[in-house]
């Protein structure tokens, strides 16, 4: 398992084919505004475009995924800038890659 010091900190080297999965035991919320959506976990809130509103819900339904499996409401790049950004936060683990 990665600790999430370490995986703040390092080139995570994140692709499409990327294994990522959500930190074991977060309690996660998730809700709608008018100008997007609020993702709420650890005493962290992070606000996050309506655009990426279904791609977090998978995120939040989902153990393990690669990065490509994200919804394509947001292109390529977009999925793998939405997944480092959350294992920035510590959200996301990265499991290795396919």
């Amino acid at each position: 398992m990665t600790d999430l010091l370490g995986s703040r900190l390092r080139d995570d080297g994140l692709t499409l084919d990327s294994l990522v999965g959500r930190r074991a035991n977060l309690a996660i919320e998730l809700e709608n505004h008018a100008d997007g959506c609020l993702l709420r976990f650890c005493h962290r809130e992070l606000k996050l475009p309506g655009r990426v509103r279904t791609a977090v819900e998978f995120i939040t339904t989902r153990e393990l995924f690669a990065v490509r499996e994200l919804p394509d409401c947001i292109d390529a790049e977009g999925k793998v800038t939405l997944a480092r950004g959350l294992l920035k936060e510590g959200l996301l683990q990265l499991r290795g890659n396919r």
